[in-house]
């Protein structure tokens, strides 16, 4: 991932080298994946960053042009050896996706196990891909880890052993409740009501994540609740994946219910309102045109992603797969109550008291190794609004105080990084 961190696993990782950088035990080169090896964005780091994409004219221009090349050079491939060579590291951590250009580009290389490796990778699906299963096979005893414990269940099902799940770790600090008397202040900046109802989701755009299901499943929730006062809170770039406003038309959910956050790209304020397209004056510095949904490229802080979590009453994060949904995480570490998909991560994050599973049904991916996927089931996610909407305040509260501690016990940095620490000493 990039130096700035911008995705679930770059932000795990950041998390991870912060810790271990702050012990005074380590030296720390970060091979950036999808970072230009001569990146500004390097330098952001305390820690050495170099990137893993040659810089040099003649690759950049068989890097636009090839999309196998891209692939190839994001993973690192390229630039891999010649980092190995010159850092000559004690231990090789490689936080990687499961894929042939991933595991398999590393798994034969010669310097593979001659020092200490650790493959960490996320698997989402089932059957677990069988590249993932050579690795585990060519990892030392205890270094190949997943980001959850689905995986590790179905591979010692099959007799695959040499797997354990390893949390990812992020900063609890940064995410908690925020005071009744606080919420309603930010309600009132982004002319919300007090007891208007907010459903959030909170991800990439990406096909995989079931927007349509939730707005289906939301649709059908307003039908069982004439004259209810409520939202459709959507955290996510309207420019990319799904069409969420064709889709808010074809479901009958009115325009005005989708709200989205707003940061502008001239003094990075952001607000939360109704979508009404992208490109929007900026009421804070009065830029035009400057105001457009969060993406990877332009995103709100953390403390600003506090406020947002904060806004909602509900998070429901509908999706057919995942090695791990960083918003599920940190929804629980800011006590929000929350429904997700009893698949893949969400097996794990259903252990929680202060998750609720959604219903599935599967279905096979014809086009990546015919993996199960589990497409949501919209009357769960109806049914799940409902109790939710129908509780009291108090039980909610209840609900995501018990979500917090178990997240707490699982993801904090002080005790997921802390349990990594002991494992590299």
């Amino acid at each position: 991932d990039s130096a700035q961190a911008k995705t679930g696993f770059g932000r795990a990782a950041k998390c991870l080298l912060e810790y271990l950088y702050k012990t005074d035990k380590y030296i720390i080169v970060n091979a950036c994946m999808m970072s230009v090896e001569n990146s500004p964005e390097l330098n952001a780091t305390p820690w050495k960053s170099v990137g893993t994409i040659p810089a040099n004219e003649q690759f950049q221009k068989q890097y636009q042009a090839d999309e196998r090349i891209r692939q190839i050079a994001g993973y690192g491939h390229y630039m891999i050896d010649k980092i190995i060579k010159e850092e000559k590291p004690d231990v090789l951590m490689a936080v990687q996706d499961p894929w042939q250009h991933a595991i398999g580009g590393l798994i034969n290389k010669p310097y593979w196990n001659k020092i200490p490796c650790i493959f960490w990778t996320t698997l989402d699906s089932l059957p677990i891909h069988e590249k993932a299963i050579e690795a585990s096979q060519k990892c030392q005893p205890g270094n190949f880890w997943v980001w959850s414990n689905f995986a590790e269940k179905d591979m010692k099902k099959h007799g695959h052993n040499n797997v354990k799940t390893v949390c990812a770790p992020f900063d609890a600090s940064e995410f908690n409740y925020i005071p009744k008397v606080k919420r309603l202040e930010l309600r009132r900046k982004f002319n919300l009501k007090p007891n208007t109802f907010i459903c959030g989701d909170l991800s990439r755009n990406q096909l995989r994540k079931s927007f349509f299901c939730l707005i289906e499943g939301y649709s059908k929730f307003k039908k069982d609740n004439p004259g209810i006062d409520s939202k459709l809170l959507f955290h996510t770039c309207f420019s990319e994946g799904w069409n969420i406003m064709k889709q808010a038309e074809y479901y009958g959910v009115p325009k005005e219910d989708i709200l989205t956050t707003y940061i502008c790209e001239n003094c990075l304020e952001y607000e939360v309102k109704p979508f009404i397209g992208e490109k929007q004056n900026c009421k804070f510095c009065q830029s035009l045109k400057s105001q457009k949904t969060t993406s990877p490229k332009l995103g709100v802080t953390e403390e600003q992603l506090c406020e947002v979590y904060n806004l909602m009453d509900v998070l429901c994060h509908p999706c057919n797969s995942g090695g791990l949904e960083v918003c599920c995480i940190e929804s629980q570490f800011c006590e929000i109550p929350l429904l997700t998909t009893n698949y893949s991560y969400g097996e794990e994050m259903c252990e929680s008291p202060g998750c609720t599973a959604l219903d599935w049904t599967s279905y096979r991916d014809l086009q990546q190794n015919e993996f199960i996927k589990a497409a949501t089931k919209h009357d769960s996610v109806t049914k799940q609004l409902n109790r939710i909407y129908r509780m009291s305040e108090d039980d909610r509260r209840e609900i995501g105080k018990s979500g917090r501690k178990w997240a707490m016990a699982k993801y904090d940095v002080n005790n997921a990084a802390k349990k990594i620490d002991e494992h590299l000493s």
